[in-house]
Parts: C-alpha cells; sequence; structure tokens
C-alpha cells in the first residue's frame, strides 16, 4: 500500500498522465505476483493483512480503540513514560499493575501519555511535516536532484499515513529512516535552492 501511493506520488509530481498513472497498481499486482511465486516470506504480514480484510482494519483501529479509551480515562493523559515506550521490562515490572499503559501506535502513544493535547500536537507534527515535505518535491521537480528528491519525499509522504496503523515518527528503525529521509529531502532542497 505505502508502495503503491509512493509511486502514485512520484509519477503526480512528473507530471504523468492518468493513463501513465493507471500502469502503476499493475506494477504493484506483478511484484506481488512474484513474490508470491517465489514464496517470499519477507511480506507474509502484509499479506495475510490484504487477504484478510477483518486483520487489516483490525491494524487500522487497534490505535485508534486504545486513543479512544485512553482519552474517557484520562482527557489531558496519564504523564509521559506511561505508555510503555522505551521503558525496560524489569521497571515495567516494578510498577503497580495497570500503570503502563500499553498501546500501539503513535495515536495510542499520544492520547494515553498527553491526552487531547497530544494528539493536537501529534497532528500538527504530522500535517506540517508531510506539507515540508511536498513542497520540498515540488521544488525538485525539474532539477538535477530530481530523482533523488522525488524518492525520498514520496517516501516521507507515503509512510505519514502509517500513523494510522503504527509509529512511522517514533519507533526504531522505521522512525529512524522516515527522519533521515525527511532530512536528507530537506537538505537536497537547501543546496538546490542555492
Amino acid at each position: 500500500i505505502v508502495l503503491l501511493l509512493g509511486l502514485f506520488l512520484i509519477g503526480w509530481y512528473r507530471g504523468l498522465s492518468a493513463r501513465q498513472l493507471a500502469l502503476v497498481p499493475l506494477l504493484v499486482v506483478a511484484f506481488f505476483g512474484a513474490t508470491l511465486l517465489t514464496s517470499g516470506q519477507i511480506i507474509a504480514r502484509w499479506r495475510s493483512a490484504l487477504l484478510n480484510e477483518a486483520l487489516l482494519w483490525k491494524y487500522v483501529y487497534a490505535p485508534l480503540t486504545i486513543a479512544g479509551r485512553a482519552l474517557a480515562n484520562a482527557p489531558f493523559g496519564l504523564g509521559l513514560g506511561r505508555s510503555g515506550v522505551g521503558v525496560p521490562y524489569t521497571i515495567v515490572r516494578s510498577y503497580p499493575p495497570g500503570f503502563i499503559v500499553g498501546s500501539d501506535g503513535d495515536i495510542g502513544r499520544a492520547a494515553v501519555e498527553m491526552g487531547v493535547f497530544g494528539l493536537i500536537l501529534l497532528a500538527l507534527i504530522l500535517v506540517t511535516l508531510l506539507a515540508v515535505a511536498a513542497r520540498a518535491m515540488h521544488v525538485l521537480v525539474h532539477t538535477a536532484s530530481e530523482d533523488l528528491g522525488l524518492g525520498l519525499g514520496a517516501l516521507v509522504i507515503a509512510n505519514g499515513a502509517l500513523v494510522l496503523i503504527g509509529s512511522p515518527l517514533s519507533s526504531t528503525p522505521h522512525a529512524t529512516v522516515w527522519w533521515f529521509a525527511l532530512g536528507a529531502v530537506l537538505k537536497v532542497m537547501v543546496l538546490e535552492q542555492r
């Protein structure tokens, strides 16, 4: 799904026609078919989610359910470190039961730790960063750095959608790659503008 979205973004910024963009889903289907033929185990999780609609929706509503429950219990959050992110297991064990609230994804973590304000902050960060990445892609079209800029920008924007099912901003190694790609596309834009 992220690959498909990224390819669409690159095609859009390159100015491809609707007919050319229609080839993107065919390329993804071909890639998926090749993976099935070669028994690729690396995408087993994604394949199970795509073939099982209930599992796909579970990935989407799990963080939202946790966030809703956290907001109902503590609208202003429980405080930093209460979602268990980055807390070693031995420390978690030393707290009373229920002190650490298990959370899934950046949405759930923001709601557990900072409540409504955390969700507003998360939305502000995500919208701002994605808008800056989109602007950088626009600036880099028809420059010497077009290939690098469009590839990195598409990676940043397409993975921003993963906030619904995961932690593109805070989990490792995924977030490390995401932040690196964002910094790289911004640096390339700055260098190109000079």
